[in-house]
């Protein structure tokens, strides 16, 4: 019989000033502030567990002869915005995860003095949104540059006051990108009024890279290339809805297309003997908040093309 794993977890966290927005925000017909602002967020978490470090040990959710605690700062984010006119909008976001990175030189006396570098820290520091908006009117509206891809409930809603507990849900975590960003090109607006009010996005973007996909992940390794770019060969493409015609109420669903994710890869002769490796990714969600309850839910599924192929060729890969 399979145990069932138990987490209790606190934390401490801030948010100031940034958070996801709907169109009519970005719109700037709610922004208060006339050319600058800054703001970000952080976490601390501390979780007490008992199950152990291997998540696959004897087929089981982890060890289950095996306890443990952890304590981390998993992101501390820096983002601002710059008007350089009413329509014209610089956005970035910075997020230094776990520390961030670092190196160091040390002199190796027991090695005749010769000088070593060593990594200090293992976090990261990456540029998670960077971006050009031209706000045009309400209904439609041109971004460029490094974008969060709004796939699931998560991406587009990843600040600690957006999801329950102190660590971001593992139903989308562990199988799609999170925070997911890629550089590409989105329009944007809101559409009707009342209660017929929709928010929409559409983006086309850099697709997922095949090297990164694998059975503990499936996507969620996908979206980066090891090396300084990102193939673009087989591009993506996303679109989001969400209905907000109810105060409180939020209903949304996704869609994403990348053609070939075997044309992204750092060595995309790996495989091209397969043709073309599709990926589709459809996900609903919703949310509603009174004063009373929050209720948020979702569901995601996805389908690779040729995974037996896949997996076969990322055995034989040297990264492995």
């Amino acid at each position: 019989m399979e145990r069932k794993r138990f987490v209790l977890a606190a934390a401490l966290g801030c948010l100031i000033a940034f958070g996801s927005v709907s169109a009519q925000e970005e719109t700037g017909d709610n922004d208060t502030y006339e050319k600058f602002r800054v703001g970000g967020y952080g976490e601390m978490v501390a979780n007490f567990k008992d199950y152990g470090i291997n998540r696959y040990w004897g087929n089981k959710i982890g060890n289950t002869k095996t306890n443990r605690n952890t304590i981390s700062i998993p992101r501390f984010v820096v983002a601002f915005d710059y008007k350089f006119t009413p329509k014209w909008v610089l956005g970035a976001e910075i997020e230094f995860e776990s520390g961030g990175t670092g190196a160091a030189y040390e002199l190796e006396n027991s090695e005749n003095g010769d000088y070593e570098t060593e990594i200090e820290k293992g976090g990261e520091v990456a540029l998670e949104q960077f971006h050009i908006t031209r706000l045009i009117l309400p209904e439609i509206n041109v971004r460029v540059g490094h974008l969060i891809v709004p796939v699931g409930l998560t991406n587009s809603h990843h600040e600690p006051v957006n999801f329950f507990g102190t660590s971001r849900p593992e139903g989308e975590t562990k199988i799609i990108p999170s925070t997911w960003h890629e550089t590409g090109l989105e329009l944007f607006g809101t559409l009707g009024k009342g209660w017929a009010t929709f928010d929409y996005q559409a983006m086309v973007v850099t697709g997922l890279n095949a090297n990164g996909f694998d059975r503990k992940t499936w996507a969620g390794s996908g979206k980066t290339s090891i090396f300084e770019y990102d193939n673009f060969t087989s591009p993506a493409y996303v679109a989001r809805v969400d209905y907000r015609g109810v105060p409180g109420l939020r209903v949304g669903g996704s869609w994403y297309f990348c053609n070939n994710i075997g044309a992204n890869a750092d060595k995309p002769t790996t495989y091209t003997s397969y043709g073309d490796i599709p990926v589709r990714i459809y996900t609903v969600d919703a949310q509603y908040i009174n004063r009373f309850l929050t209720f948020r839910g979702n569901c995601i599924f996805g389908n690779l093309g040729k995974s037996d192929k896949l997996s076969q060729a990322n055995l034989n890969l040297g990264n492995n």
